[in-house]
């Protein structure tokens, strides 16, 4: 569907009555929750805000990761899109005066020699045919750019700007 039919079809809603705004979304959480979702699944995430650095050392030991509670309940995008996830994953979304700290805690039931991970080098295409955890910031907040970061279980990781729903550069 092109732009000018998805400005068609809001332009219509909005004739019948008030279309939902697509920024719009769950009330924010109040602490100590962490996560909020709506009644179509979208959630909205609450930045926990720490008052010294974090190590960033894979190790994920510091007591904010015992205190305050994880994100979780993830769905999938492939093979089947808003599908509970298959595996266990927690996350948690940190700032502190001058850094944005994105963790997560990946299970899988697979051993490590059935993951998918073979490839090790860094911003690579093929990267996104390995198991992944990726974050798309939506800096813009309207859900069509923003901004993807992810990893693979080696620790291979690449970024790209997402424009216009889906177009990636990886400059």
């Amino acid at each position: 569907m092109g732009r000018g039919r998805r400005r068609g079809a809001a332009a219509a809603q909005n004739a019948v009555g008030p279309a939902q705004s697509p920024t719009d979304g769950p009330a924010p959480p109040v602490a100590p929750a962490v996560v909020t979702r709506d009644e179509s699944g979208r959630a909205r995430v609450r930045a926990i805000p720490l008052s010294e650095p974090l190590r960033v050392d894979g190790r994920l030991d510091e007591a904010v990761y015992r205190d305050v509670p994880s994100v979780s309940d993830f769905v999938q995008q492939v093979p089947r899109e808003r599908a509970p996830a298959t595996e266990r994953t927690e996350a948690w979304v940190m700032f502190d005066s001058s850094t944005l700290y994105i963790s997560a805690r990946c299970w899988d039931s697979a051993p490590p020699r059935q993951w998918i991970a073979n490839e090790l080098r860094r911003d690579t295409t093929q990267l996104r045919q390995n198991d992944t955890f990726g974050v798309i910031l939506d800096t813009f907040h309207d859900r069509r750019n923003g901004f993807l970061f992810y990893t693979n279980p080696l620790g291979a990781r690449a970024e790209q700007a997402v424009t216009d729903e889906g177009t990636l550069n990886p400059d």
